[in-house]
């Protein structure tokens, strides 16, 4: 892979970042066939806000976004669970 490939996936890694979000850290694999995929599938792992997801799919992009959306869920679980501790100290 040449370095303007690379650097071209930097560039489609960095725009993944939403407004208001720090960083969004991405990493991606493949992975053979198995018994849930067949003919194998991608996968990715999202890193947010310091919480991390993962998903696996036969498509990239569908697997980062399916890797977004656990992240995203942690991070909303993690503060719910901050604001209803800090209403019953209250």
């Amino acid at each position: 892979m040449t370095r303007e490939r690379v650097n071209a996936i930097g560039v489609h890694l960095a725009a993944l970042r939403e407004a208001g979000e720090g960083a969004v850290v991405v990493s991606v694999g493949t992975h053979g066939p198995d018994t849930d995929m067949s003919d194998g599938c991608l996968c990715a792992t999202v890193t947010m806000n310091g919480e991390e997801g993962f998903a696996r799919a036969k498509y990239l992009s569908d697997a980062i976004s399916l890797a977004r959306g656990d992240a995203r869920r942690k991070v909303e679980a993690k503060a719910a669970k901050a604001k209803k501790e800090r209403e019953a100290a209250a």
